[in-house]
């Protein structure tokens, strides 16, 4: 089965909830240049960006560790970074966290850790769906995000 197939038969759902977020205070908590500008697992450079938020501040935490081991530096290397804690009301949202979404696909959530391709390609088909936002597992291993 094909992305666009088996993000059909998961079906978007509302998403209301706290997200959490660690980010560069020259941009704004809101913004998505820095994802727009370098690319992301879920969103493609210079196409569109994305908001990346964590559903627990434990996994921005970790999520902010990981960019830097990422870019091989300190996380204060960094830069400054603030944190906030938004409540979201999202009517369309395609929760990647189920089980159901790795089967209809024939693969594993491991897969998308390794393969950033298949990331964009179900990106590009939920915005083409009209979703506001996707859950999916956080890279870190721990916790899920908001995107």
């Amino acid at each position: 089965m094909d992305a666009s197939e088996a993000i059909r038969r998961l079906a978007a759902r509302p998403f209301q909830g706290v997200v959490h977020r660690i980010y560069d205070p020259d941009h704004g908590f809101l913004e998505t240049i820095g994802s727009y500008l370098s690319g992301g697992r879920w969103n493609r450079k210079e196409k569109y960006g994305a908001l990346y938020t964590s559903l627990s501040k434990e996994t921005a935490i970790l999520e902010i560790l990981r960019a830097a081991e990422k870019r091989n530096r300190k996380p204060s290397e960094l830069g400054r970074r603030d944190y906030v804690a938004v409540r979201a009301r999202l009517a369309r949202v395609l929760d990647l966290t189920q089980p159901e979404f790795y089967t209809f696909l024939e693969t594993s959530p491991a897969a998308f850790l390794s393969d950033t391709s298949l990331c964009l390609v179900v990106a590009d088909e939920a915005r083409q769906l009209g979703c506001e936002g996707m859950l999916v597992p956080s890279a870190t291993g721990s916790g899920s995000n908001l995107v």
